[in-house]
């Protein structure tokens, strides 16, 4: 159909007139060019050609197209196409409109495959679209199954589907269900609505009737062909299905089966007999594997990828009634993850690879830490990392608190590699490690130590000849042995310079 490059005013005619008579006025172009050149007969002008676009399903192609005078009106347009004669001009005729439908169980097929209803489309001249009532049997198609367009036309209404007789309410009013099955499993329910099986197939329809209400009529539209009909012989079924069956079935069964209940409420099945394949049109080979249910109509195939590569296309494929799969042959791409960035330019990234299961792995340098803390991200079937670059965050040592009786003379940081000392107030000394230094851990290599009362060097005591150990401070409970007239006596150290002890040998003198 013509895409709107050029707007031209103009009536479709579906034949060119043999006789050109009378004269027309230049028409009006919205966008392009155009050419009258040779266009002109005893001086009144008969067609314009002029350059547009033609939409089809190879894409928008340029093309040379046309319009005439013919009695005093503008035909058209007539584009160019190739034939055994050369190129030729030939009417276009237009597409027609898909609007989008919503009618309850309809669904509707376009070039072997359903669609979603609700969607607009165009579709080109001369193609056809499929009305069915899926499952089929189940309801009741009002109205034509085929929609051609033609011209810019449909040639009919599109259908609706009505509801039949349910199970719980069979009654004479109504259309009845049709069901059917084929012991070898041979049936496909094509998206034109129609069964397809294969010849030699052993098809049972069952129209659902109650029994006891009357008995239905199996009509069919194949001439010089007679098919059994009865109720089914099955215990649970011969109350209510009326059956026609279709034995080793062959070409010549193709037609419709319509079920007429006593009243002429009436269903129809139309079954096709065809022996269609599928064949794949060129060889599968690794990294691309199907598994396929077979090559028959109906029938599917699976593809999938080796690991490491992704499915280009559909997984899934159905063997159609033209011969065809419903899509193409799919291939496989090798999966491959972006090189990782990081925002923050810190972040030293360092990758085992791009393809699937490949690490990034991320690091700081000395004295900063991940945030958050990610040290590496795998490549994943998605093509994407599994986690996001960290960023570097400069590690921080928390502050620490001074010792009872003591003090801190820390730096201002508390960077990776500072240090602080711990100091004590007079009269005590520490107990543990004086200096502590922040660790790339984020913590102090040593804990707060203590500071602890003292007691200095006792004073020398009348006689005493010495003092054991003999330190600069003594700590709190710390005990010392003095000599006093040749006499050994213990003392403890009370803290805050005080001892405790007998001396009272240290007060006399000898005799």
């Amino acid at each position: 159909m013509l895409e709107k490059h050029l707007s031209i005013v103009i009536s479709m005619f579906f034949s060119l007139f043999s006789a050109l008579t009378g004269s027309c006025e230049l028409p009006d172009f919205e966008l392009g060019t155009y050419s009258i050149e040779n266009s002109l007969r005893n001086g009144q002008l008969f067609e314009v050609k002029f350059m547009t676009y033609l939409t089809g399903t190879n894409g928008s192609i340029p093309q040379t197209c046309k319009i005439k005078c013919v009695d005093n009106q503008w035909v058209g347009p007539f584009c160019t196409i190739q034939s055994g004669e050369g190129t030729t001009f030939q009417a276009l005729l237009r597409g027609c409109h898909f609007p989008g439908i919503s009618k309850q169980y309809l669904k509707i097929s376009y070039r072997g495959k359903f669609i979603n209803n609700k969607l607009s489309f165009d579709v080109e001249n001369g193609e056809t679209l499929f009305a069915s009532c899926p499952p089929i049997g189940r309801k009741k198609l009002l109205g034509q199954s085929e929609i051609h367009c033609f011209g810019g036309r449909w040639s009919h209404p599109f259908p609706s589907c009505l509801p039949t007789a349910t199970f719980d309410s069979l009654t004479d009013e109504g259309s009845p269900q049709l069901q059917f099955y084929d012991v070898s499993n041979n049936l496909y329910e094509t998206p034109e609505g129609q069964l397809l099986v294969r010849p030699g197939a052993v098809v049972h329809i069952d129209c659902i009737f109650p029994r006891k209400v009357g008995v239905p009529q199996w009509t069919y539209t194949q001439k010089d062909r007679h098919y059994p009909t009865g109720w089914s012989m099955e215990r649970n079924e011969r109350d209510l299905n009326y059956r026609i069956s279709v034995i080793y079935a062959k070409y010549e069964d193709t037609g419709i089966f319509t079920c007429a209940t006593p009243h002429g409420h009436a269903n129809s099945i139309s079954l096709v007999v065809k022996d269609v394949s599928c064949s794949m049109a060129v060889d599968v080979v690794p990294p691309l594997f199907v598994n396929l249910s077979g090559v028959h109509a109906g029938q599917e195939a699976f593809y999938s990828c080796a690991e490491g590569y992704r499915l280009i296309g559909e997984y899934k494929a159905t063997c159609l009634q033209s011969g065809n799969w419903s899509s193409p042959l799919p291939t496989c791409e090798v999966i491959l993850c972006n090189i990782p960035e990081s925002h923050d330019p810190r972040v030293d990234i360092r990758v085992t690879g791009l393809t699937l299961n490949s690490e990034a792995k991320f690091a700081c340098p000395h004295g900063y830490k991940l945030y958050p803390n990610t040290t590496f991200a795998l490549c994943t079937e998605s093509g994407l990392w599994t986690v996001f670059p960290p960023i570097c965050k400069e590690i921080i040592c928390p502050p620490l608190l001074p010792p009872l009786n003591g003090y801190i003379e820390e730096g201002i940081t508390h960077t990776v590699g500072e240090k602080v000392h711990f100091r004590c107030s007079k009269n005590y000394i520490l107990r543990g490690k004086s200096v502590a230094v922040c660790k790339q851990s984020g913590d102090w290599s040593a804990d707060t130590p203590f500071c602890v009362s003292t007691c200095k060097k006792p004073y020398d005591l009348f006689g005493s000849t010495s003092i054991e150990p003999r330190k600069a401070r003594y700590l709190a409970e710390e005990k010392a042995t003095v000599t006093c007239n040749n006499v050994k006596i213990t003392i403890s150290c009370r803290g805050y310079n005080e001892w405790q002890g007998n001396i009272s040998p240290c007060l006399f003198s000898s005799p």
